[in-house]
């Protein structure tokens, strides 16, 4: 079965063999009418059908004019008497013009190859040019919505500034960012623009409601390309007139903490980069609200909660296949313990996503109590730091070079800002065994801590 590519291209070989019969016959007619004005026996007319035959069509349909005017110009030229020398003579004349048909078809479909391959050449370096202005544009968007001076700022200052850099970035007519309620069963808008009214009035959308809601239950981007045909649960979205809306959740480790939508007034195409980019937006407002909350200090067994963390990554298959080797014995912390659960979620989950295949994973805990404080050594057996990254892996949105699995790079900016907000202590190193080993230094009684 012909694919449409298979059969034009047929049929453009078609069109150029047609085109080279069309001069040559063009050529015969010709001879004759101009031959008191030429020497007919040179073959002029054909010389030419040959070179545009060549040069149009390449080497076949110049052979094929070539042919075609060796026949026609016998019949032209055929001598009146049949003697020898008048015989010879039409050879060798026909002769010079087949040697003369077969150099200007060569040189002809040389330049014909050569103009085609300089075409393609410069259409490919005009693709390419396009193609680095593009990503240079994508890096500049992506640059001004992860912007980790934005790290700095309130809450709410960075959800102002985020919207104004996600609206220039997409040129949208209007941003929202929802975050969800600590009861986990609504949205609260909580930055606007285009839709202000929505912040000025509270709005709230249920989990599995509206645009918003069902974005959230599905915890995955969403493209509406017609807004008149969906359920729209804020009437201040629903009076916009917006024509074109993409959404994503804001999703950071597996959690659900927002989402976030754009739309136009007009029709409009999103690529998969820009729905990305929607979803760093997650990463930046979980690192702003990713402190200890010193009121919520207290003596946490550490024991304790590694073994439920370490139970959800077994339970996710996450860790189905690495051993988990702790001390027996108990020991507190002066932590938040939703805060410092996410210390050793970030820690324990690196160090099986990053484990080793060539040999048993393995995540070893030990720990040493010091004076006022616990020093506690997580130990992998990974693919380890490589040197020259090691004074930057705290750093928001930085991944190693040697990093292979999926992420955005912000884990281990969250633990150091935990540890930072909790009068803590962090440092890494290489596992003499292999892999990476992160002490933390952790206070067992309350500490003066210096908000950064």
């Amino acid at each position: 079965m012909k694919t449409p590519q298979g059969t034009a291209w047929t049929r453009s070989r078609l069109a150029r063999y047609g085109i080279a019969a069309s001069v040559s016959a063009l050529a015969l007619l010709l001879s004759p009418l101009l031959g008191p004005l030429i020497e007919p026996s040179d073959f002029p007319f054909f010389l030419g059908a040959v070179m545009f035959s060549a040069w149009y069509g390449g080497l076949g349909p110049g052979l094929l004019a070539t042919t075609l005017g060796a026949l026609a110009g016998t019949l032209l030229v055929s001598p009146a008497s049949s003697s020898t020398d008048a015989g010879l003579n039409m050879m060798g004349r026909l002769g010079v013009f087949v040697i003369e048909a077969l150099v200007i078809s060569s040189l002809s479909s040389a330049l014909r190859t050569t103009r085609q391959r300089a075409e393609a050449l410069f259409a490919s370096e005009q693709a390419a040019r396009t193609e680095v202005e593009a990503t240079a544009e994508r890096l500049r968007h992506l640059q001004a919505v992860t912007d980790t001076a934005l790290a700095h700022l309130r809450l709410d200052d960075l959800l102002r500034e985020l919207i104004g850099r996600i609206r220039d970035a997409l040129a949208a007519d209007t941003v929202v960012i929802l975050l969800l309620t600590e009861d986990e069963s609504e949205l609260a808008v909580r930055a606007a623009y285009g839709l202000e009214e929505e912040v000025a009035q509270g709005i709230r959308i249920p989990m599995g409601r509206g645009i918003a809601g069902r974005i959230a239950t599905r915890s995955e981007p969403m493209l509406l390309e017609d807004l008149s045909r969906v359920e729209i649960a804020s009437p201040v979205l629903r009076e916009k007139g917006l024509r074109t809306l993409l959404g994503a959740p804001l999703m950071v480790e597996g959690r659900l903490i927002g989402v976030v939508h754009v739309g136009t007034l007009r029709p409009r195409t999103f690529s998969e980069d820009e729905a990305r980019l929607l979803r760093l937006v997650g990463d930046l407002v979980v690192y702003v609200r990713s402190g200890a909350d010193s009121a919520a200090r207290r003596a946490v067994d550490a024991g304790l909660l590694i073994d439920s963390v370490w139970t959800r990554l077994v339970e996710s298959g996450i860790a189905s296949q690495v051993q988990l080797i702790r001390p027996a014995d108990q020991v507190l912390l002066w932590a938040d313990p939703v805060a410092l659960e996410r210390v050793f979620e970030n820690l324990l989950g690196n160090a099986v996503i990053h484990s080793s295949t060539e040999k048993l994973p393995k995540v070893e805990i030990t720990w040493q109590r010091q004076p006022g404080s616990v020093q506690i050594e997580v130990r992998d057996t990974g693919i380890g730091i490589e040197p020259e990254d090691r004074p930057h892996i705290c750093e928001l949105f930085f991944r190693g070079r040697n990093v292979t699995a999926a992420g955005s790079g912000i884990g281990l900016a969250i633990v150091k800002r935990i540890v930072d907000t909790s009068g803590a202590r962090i440092a890494d190193g290489p596992n003499p065994g292999g892999g990476s080993v992160f002490t933390l230094t952790w206070p067992t009684s309350p500490v003066s801590v210096t908000t950064p």
